[in-house]
């Protein structure tokens, strides 16, 4: 993604946030949040969601409020908070979703808080996450193929495939069954975890 295609999906992420009463705040992380490093073609969108108590579940799930929502490919959950998520034309993002009480729980690096409560909360509980280490979760075989499939998806796409071939691999994937429902993981139906 070309850096001005990259900053336009931001601000439209921004956009859908800021009119969400569940939410408080983002924090873009690494390159995303532009500070020691500009975003290059091949950069995710990296970030975290702040929002009010009780609503983090439901937004990890329900991803409607996320730019382009209805050309999301793959999305495995990678923690206990995020996801990793992949859109029809390669383009890759990592969130976390937090409510206050929850981010201390993250480690990051270079961060960035878009936007947050006037009392600066956000900010505060960032700066403090910055030294500390979060515990690594359960290893979940399902969950870790389907982040090797992205995984492997994104990295072929890189290489070698135009939009074209997304399109193909979408449309192979979904007639093999490989997307999440609410009763199976897409790993369970394709015959990924045996």
């Amino acid at each position: 993604m070309e850096l001005e295609a990259f900053r336009r999906w931001t601000q439209r992420l921004i956009d859908n946030l800021k009119q969400d009463e569940r939410v408080l705040g983002l924090v873009m992380l690494g390159s995303a949040a532009e500070i020691r490093r500009i975003p290059d073609a091949w950069s995710d969108h990296d970030f975290f969601v702040i929002t009010q108590p009780g609503v983090q579940e439901a937004m990890r799930v329900n991803l409607d409020w996320l730019p382009d929502a209805e050309q999301i490919v793959l999305s495995p959950r990678e923690t206990e908070h995020g996801l990793k998520v992949l859109f029809a034309d390669g383009h890759v993002i990592e969130f976390a979703v937090f409510d206050l009480e929850e981010v201390h729980r993250a480690r990051v690096n270079d961060y960035r808080v878009l936007f947050e409560p006037a009392d600066g909360a956000i900010s505060a509980l960032v700066r403090q996450s910055e030294e500390r280490d979060a515990s690594a979760p359960p290893f979940d075989h399902g969950r870790e193929a389907e982040l090797l499939l992205s995984l492997v998806v994104i990295g072929t796409g890189r290489v070698a495939w135009g939009s074209a071939g997304w399109v193909a691999l979408h449309q192979g994937l979904r007639a093999l069954g490989v997307f999440a429902d609410a009763g199976a993981s897409g790993c369970a139906r394709a015959g990924l975890d045996s």
